[in-house]
């Protein structure tokens, strides 16, 4: 995902469910989850709640749908001020959620 790479973010792990489905004889349409994230602002906010490393690093669902159309989808990470409590690092997560949206819109262009 060079969108992801552009920010500077990291793959940590990539998970090809249609593979893994064939695996048990079950067909799914192309289905990937990428689990990514910035070690310079996921680390700080495991610092402030350790919490956060149920939802940290984030993660993004790549598929194809019916109509053979690719699609993105993300938790938004603003989500998690209130899921934590912490509006102390909302900008933070708004600063995360911004750059995922970029990342969505990025990936509908190609």
């Amino acid at each position: 995902m060079i969108a992801l790479e552009r920010r500077g973010m990291i793959v940590y792990a990539h998970i090809d469910h249609g593979k893994e489905a064939a695996a048990v004889d079950v067909t799914i349409r192309p289905t990937h989850l990428f689990v990514v994230g910035y070690r310079e602002a996921d680390a700080p906010l495991l610092a402030h709640n350790q919490l956060l490393g149920v939802e940290l690093p984030l993660r993004i669902l790549v598929w194809e749908d019916a109509g053979g159309g690719a699609l993105l989808t993300y938790i938004d990470p603003a989500w998690l001020e209130g899921r934590f409590s912490m509006k102390e690092i909302s900008s933070q997560l708004a600063a995360m959620a911004i750059s995922l949206a970029g990342i969505a819109e990025e990936t509908k262009m190609q």
